[in-house]
């Protein structure tokens, strides 16, 4: 099997996200929005409709669908699957029927049923490191998360090939954890075994932080830092997008 760098364009239908919350809330901004993205390159649209910022207003589940049931058949003619960023079975269930091919859920797994829902429709999902559980050690608490997931998959009857690891740069650590992640990213991805990885490093304030860097300048610092990473890593593109598989999603 050939591997290659997939590149997920990043699309936030909310008012309140950290980088672009606001400017892509409305249906019609959101499509054109996710058109440019895959004039850019973009091989995925991931679309998240709740905020997953720090201090974050949750919504329920039926505003959530909300934002997603006129966009993602929408975006679809674009010729490239939808990702849909959420952890409520509900939306995701929803979302799948409406056209979506993966399911992103940034909690981990934390409701179990979304591993249900994803074997339901025997889809891909991401699975998200997002907060230290087993270890002190940020490297070894991210490995074990992975096994676990592993281990829950066998349990659950779900194929564990479908399962796509993210460690979650900026979701439960410290601004120096982030950093460890980062360069300890081959290490995590050889832990992974033959399963899809993806970064989502772009635009995470941690990298202006240590640049000296704040608001939207320390953003897109920290877009450049991510494709700086990027260069480092054979198996990582030079794109200017969100995040990035290193994989690929079909034989």
């Amino acid at each position: 099997m050939i591997k290659k760098t997939r590149v997920m364009g990043i699309l936030n239908v909310t008012p309140d996200s950290f980088s672009d919350g606001g400017f892509f809330f409305t249906p019609e901004n959101a499509i054109r929005r996710a058109g440019e993205l895959v004039r850019d390159g973009a091989d995925i649209i991931d679309i998240g409709a709740e905020s997953t910022r720090p201090g974050f207003t949750p919504i329920d589940a039926d505003e959530e669908i909300s934002r997603l049931e006129k966009i993602i058949p929408a975006i679809k003619n674009f010729g490239v699957p939808v990702s849909v960023d959420t952890y409520k079975p509900e939306v995701a269930e929803v979302a799948l029927k409406l056209g979506a091919e993966i399911l992103n859920d940034v909690s981990g797994l934390k409701n179990l049923q979304m591993l249900d829902v994803a074997k339901k429709f025997d889809c891909p999902i991401i699975v998200m490191h997002n907060e230290k559980n087993f270890c002190e050690n940020i490297i070894d608490d991210v490995k074990i998360f992975f096994r676990k997931t592993f281990e829950l998959c066998e349990n659950s009857g779900f194929d564990r090939d479908k399962i796509i690891f993210d460690p979650g740069i900026g979701f439960g650590k410290t601004q120096d954890e982030n950093l460890i992640v980062l360069k300890n990213l081959r290490e995590l991805k050889n832990s992974c075994g033959e399963n899809l990885f993806l970064l989502g490093a772009s635009r995470k304030s941690f990298i202006g932080h240590f640049a000296g860097f704040e608001g939207l300048r320390c953003r897109n610092f920290a877009r450049h830092g991510h494709r700086a990473r990027s260069q480092r890593e054979d198996d990582f593109q030079n794109v200017p997008h969100d995040r990035y598989f290193e994989g690929s999603l079909k034989p």
